[in-house]
């Protein structure tokens, strides 16, 4: 199973949170304390991102999230900068 893991990224603040998984007996939340204790991540509307661990660490064994811009390296020379995006293959 996928190791589900977000992060949200808050553009006001220009800051990452990290969540912590909290499992209950029919849900699953994820909570981004310090800073969320009592609210909401829908309330501040646009100013937040979320993202989710893609199950890929780069090669210092960083986690790699979905927005995060990787850069890949042929020959030591650098190929090609990308943004990290979630897409469905379905077959």
């Amino acid at each position: 199973m996928k190791e589900i893991k977000l992060r949200k990224y808050n553009q006001g603040l220009n800051q990452l949170l990290y969540s912590t998984r909290l499992e209950g007996e029919n849900e699953l939340r994820f909570n981004f304390s310090p800073f969320d204790e009592g609210s909401s991540w829908i309330a501040n509307g646009s100013l937040s991102k979320i993202m989710m661990y893609t199950g890929v660490n780069d090669q210092n064994g960083k986690k790699i999230y979905e927005g995060d811009i990787v850069q890949i390296i042929h020959d030591q020379k650098p190929v090609i900068k990308q943004t990290v995006r979630f897409r469905w293959i379905v077959e």
